[in-house]
């Protein structure tokens, strides 16, 4: 009443009242916007939260510090809640260097997670080591420094995986969680947040448009229509988010997640389901799931009968912040949710179930170890339960967040999201593709002299997982064994042969090789050997024939050689020198040669392939090349096409130099009588010449031909032949047949014709009389060496053999009696 009279006193004291007013109406009304945006941020309202706390931040004075950094640090919170990493990160680094961790250390741990997902591995490096001085012991920033240390590895081991960024599908909003609609893989349903959904405002979670289900389809060209929402008539797309559509029976039947938006709430995700008649899609109905109205149930994934419905949810009794159930029913309703484990779920996040096969479960994870923010794993059903989680790898996986993985039905191809740094959008669409792993195996072969291809070798091969394939070189020696025959995690044993070469062996394996691989085995065959092959020294105590224990290596490699070619049967010979002992230099040398047979026949080698024959001084060594031995301190060479017969030694003018002479006779050798070995199951005993048959041994029996002429096996150039004796022949005779087949053979060349090439016609065929030159004939346990044949077209036998030419042999004579030439 005093103010109304008094005008003058009522303006002053309202001066004074507007002045009071007015210095406490922006401190008041600062410290309400500061707890409307706390009560935001606290309902997961983090868009509207993020611009209350930058409206406060602008309006506190420089003395409220505390305060200031407080709402640096939430502001910062606000951007990695709502997924914008780059903001978020500058804002941790403001909240740095405000010093805001003396009073919330994890502002280095949020930091260092974001610099994670940008690819910023140093500095994840610096702040998780940062945040560790402060707590040591925390197991989730120690699990975040390894996943720095673990992207940059695994972006070294790439995986067969292939991605692609889906342009056509993707916009510059959040596209993600891509699930096929059809089993044909024709039509794609995402979740997106581009233009054109149902809703018009921003979600105060994200700030960016609410998300509606969207579809594409694939024309036969392959290629994308431009995508458009689900649900046309606004049934099951409204104003709010719905997100993560699943489908079953056929496409009949769609459950999506469904999140509510009411102010100053928390808001509750749940899982709703509608189906479509064929035109439209029925009101949507909310899931029940085992009668729980708390929790969040989200990502649902349904199997093909409806009766199973996998989800993610932070309902109590799980082992962290989401974890993935499953629960039984059909419709909306469902019973308890079963909590997949602890095989599957960790301390971190498990979201996005997808089934394939009913037997592997894809998800996405935080925790398992992870390269960065969500990562996609596969766990397969064993007895029951769900182990064995494996992580997809890079490039499926990176330090972004990658999720929402699908499968085309029965092919290794799909589709899934990320937010790696490339995408067009926050979130992008990918495809991805596994090639099937596919490996061949092939070679060549050739001849080891000349380099030559070697035609109609054969390959054996053999795997370890029981299959057994023969296969034959073609013209150019080369073989082949194809993606349907060479098999995954199998290792091969291939074994080559060909007829008068020595086989070889070689092992391939595909046991640990995790992409595509032609194998590649070439071989080069040696030539069986032609004549004796001398062995490494054996030496024997004086007057004994048994083998010494640091002897047997020097059979080593004749056993290799024999394991390595089955076929071969072989002749192994010992040699004396000439000078006389008591026992006998032929008796003393078959003992020799049986003790080394015996010990071959202990390691393994059938006795059938193994000829024992004592020589003793009866067959002078023929050097093939320069040979040095060394006696008395002297080393002494002799040139290659000496015979070391005692004529030639006794020639020698140096006691040491005969010493090393009679040195080089006395050896053991090896000859190959024949490639064509196959058991009989007769007694394994070794084709012994027995004391009593040395003498026999010089004989060589034949048969007498229709002309009456004696007709003998012989060995020319390695090669078993028939030979008549025809004493009264002027020249030695070869076939033409007879010189072609030494000539496919390789027994034979240009070279040793006496007119070359004019020895031949246009077609590469011998001409008759045309003379020839041959190597080596071996008769019986003598040589015929160097001499010269004329080619003619018909003979009674392969060679006929003139009385000089098989002189050259040794003196002889033929006991017509007894059908045996006698050698003296």
């Amino acid at each position: 009443m005093v103010f109304m009279k008094h005008p003058w006193l009522t303006c002053f004291v309202a001066t004074l009242c507007l002045w009071a007013f007015g210095a406490a109406t922006p401190a008041a009304a600062q410290k309400r916007q500061i707890q409307k945006a706390d009560t935001a941020f606290t309902y997961h309202s983090y868009y509207k939260a993020l611009a209350l706390y930058q409206k406060a931040f602008s309006k506190l004075k420089k003395a409220d510090k505390a305060e200031k950094d407080r709402l640096l640090f939430q502001i910062a919170e606000c951007y990695r809640a709502a997924g914008q990493c780059k903001p978020a990160a500058a804002q941790y680094k403001r909240a740095i260097r405000a010093k805001y961790y003396m009073y919330e250390p994890k502002v280095f741990f949020y930091l260092a997670q974001l610099q994670l997902n940008l690819g910023d591995f140093a500095g994840a490096y610096e702040n998780f080591d940062a945040y560790l001085d402060f707590i040591p012991d925390d197991s989730t920033a120690i699990a975040g420094r390894a996943a720095a240390q673990r992207i940059e590895e695994a972006m070294q081991n790439i995986t067969r995986y292939e991605i692609e960024n889906l342009k056509k599908l993707n916009s510059r909003d959040g596209d993600w969680t891509p699930r096929f609609y059809t089993q044909e893989g024709d039509v794609i349903a995402f979740t997106s947040t581009r233009e054109g959904v149902t809703g018009k405002k921003l979600d105060p979670w994200s700030g960016q448009r609410f998300s509606d289900i969207w579809v594409a389809k694939m024309d036969a060209k392959g290629e994308w229509s431009t995508p458009e929402r689900l649900d046309q008539n606004e049934v099951t797309s409204t104003d709010l988010n719905e997100s993560d559509a699943a489908f079953c029976q056929n496409g009949a039947t769609m459950y999506y997640t469904y999140c509510y938006n009411t102010k100053k709430q928390r808001n509750r995700c749940i899982i709703r389901t509608s189906s479509f008649d064929g035109m439209s899609w029925s009101d949507p109905v909310d899931v029940s799931i085992g009668g729980d109205t708390i929790a969040d149930f989200i990502h649902p994934f349904a199997t093909e009968d409806g009766g199973t419905l996998f989800f993610a949810s932070n309902r109590a009794g799980g082992e962290g912040d989401l974890d993935i159930w499953y629960a039984k029913g059909n419709g909306s309703e469902f019973g308890e949710p079963v909590n997949l484990g602890r095989f599957v779920n960790t301390c971190e996040k498990e979201a996005y179930p997808f089934l394939r096969n009913d037997t592997l479960l894809y998800f996405a994870s935080t925790g398992h170890n992870s390269l960065g923010g969500y990562d996609i794993f596969k766990a397969t059903l064993i007895d029951g339960a769900f182990t064995d989680v494996e992580n997809l790898g890079y490039p499926i996986n990176t330090n972004a967040d990658d999720f929402g993985i699908c499968f085309l039905p029965g092919l290794n191809k799909g589709m899934f999201s990320s937010s790696r740094a490339e995408g067009r959008g926050c979130d992008d669409l990918y495809s991805f593709y596994l090639p099937d792993i596919i490996f061949t195996l092939s070679g060549t072969v050739r001849n080891d002299d000349n380099m030559q291809p070697i035609a109609d070798a054969e390959i054996h091969l053999s795997g370890s997982d029981g299959m057994i394939i023969r296969t034959l070189t073609n013209a150019k020696g080369f073989y082949r064994f194809d993606n349907q025959q060479i098999q995954p995690q199998t290792t091969y044993q291939l074994t080559v042969e060909k007829k008068d070469f020595l086989g070889a062996e070689a092992t391939e394996t595909t046991v640990g090789l995790i992409a595509s691989t032609d194998l590649v085995r070439d071989f080069s065959l040696s030539k069986i050997p032609q004549g004796p092959v001398v062995l490494p020294e054996i030496l024997y105590d004086l007057g004994r024939w048994e083998l010494k224990p640091q002897y047997e290596d020097s059979l080593f490699g004749l056993i290799l050689l024999l394991e390595k070619n089955p076929r071969l049967v072989i002749e192994l010979a010992s040699h004396t020198d000439v000078r006389p002992i008591a026992m006998g230099n032929d008796s003393l040398s078959q003992l020799r040669a049986q003790s080394a047979v015996d010990y071959l026949i202990t390691r393994g080698i059938h006795a059938q392939r193994l000829v024992a024959r004592g020589y003793g001084a009866q067959a002078p060594r023929r050097l093939t090349a320069p040979l040095a031995s060394t006696y008395g301190g002297e080393t002494f060479v002799f040139e290659a096409g000496t015979v070391l017969s005692p004529e030639y030694i006794d020639s020698l003018p140096d006691r040491n130099q005969r010493e090393a002479a009679h040195q080089l006779n006395r050896r053991t050798e090896f000859s190959v009588l024949r490639d064509d070995f196959i058991p009989t199951g007769d007694d394994e005993t070794s084709n012994t010449i027995g004391l009593g048959n040395l003498l026999q041994d010089r004989n060589v029996p034949y048969q007498k031909n229709p002309n009456g002429m004696p007709e003998f096996t012989v060995i020319v150039n390695g090669t078993g032949m028939q030979a008549v004796l025809n004493e009264k022949a002027k020249l030695p005779q070869i076939s033409t047949e007879a010189v072609m087949r030494l000539l496919q053979l390789d027994k034979l060349g240009k070279k040793h014709f006496k007119d070359g090439t004019a020895a031949f016609d246009e077609d590469g065929e011998v001409l008759p009389n045309k003379r020839v030159s041959i190597q080596e004939i071996k008769v019986g346990r003598f040589y015929i060496d160097r001499t010269e044949f004329v080619t003619v077209e018909e003979l009674p036998a392969d060679l006929l053999l003139t009385r000089p030419a098989l002189k050259k042999a040794g003196d002889y004579t033929v006991d017509a009696e007894q059908e045996q030439i006698r050698f003296e």
